[in-house]
């Protein structure tokens, strides 16, 4: 037997079960693709319902309002692990800024020749030379030992 619905149509899918698991899932830190998958409702319906519900948008606000916090409280007993899933999962906030490095590759780099041995700093124009090296460091470079 069917059972007729007093006001015709489908079956709401905004019930407080719904919105509830919802915002348990927000607040363990799920995303929001992997909360409305276990809600039953699709991506398209879960921002709908953010553009024109704002007592919606209010509660996902907070639900991972809580999951930032709880994150935050628990860095002290956990921190590289809080910190990484923080980074992740809310990266405009929590990601650390990224270094612009340029290298010319085709520029001279500056080399020094240490010799430990005798505590001799010399710059590649003095180490060439060997005028200022003693015999031994410069026998053992030549030698090979």
């Amino acid at each position: 037997m069917l059972k007729v619905r007093p006001y015709g149509g489908r079956k709401r899918k905004d019930t407080p079960e719904t919105l509830a698991l919802l915002q348990r899932c927000l607040e363990q830190g799920m995303t929001r693709r992997g909360a409305c998958a276990l809600a039953g409702i699709s991506e398209v319906t879960f921002r709908s319902w953010m553009a024109e519900k704002h007592e919606f948008l209010t509660l996902v606000q907070r639900a991972e309002a809580k999951f930032e916090q709880d994150m935050v409280a628990g860095i002290r007993r956990e921190p590289k692990g809080k910190a990484w899933l923080l980074e992740r999962r809310l990266r405009r906030d929590w990601q650390p800024p990224k270094l612009d490095v340029q290298v010319d590759v085709h520029a001279p780099l500056p080399v020094r020749f240490i010799d430990y041995k005798d505590g001799i700093d010399a710059s590649p124009a003095e180490a060439g030379s060997g005028e200022d090296r003693p015999a031994s460091s410069q026998e053992k470079v030549a030698g090979g030992g």
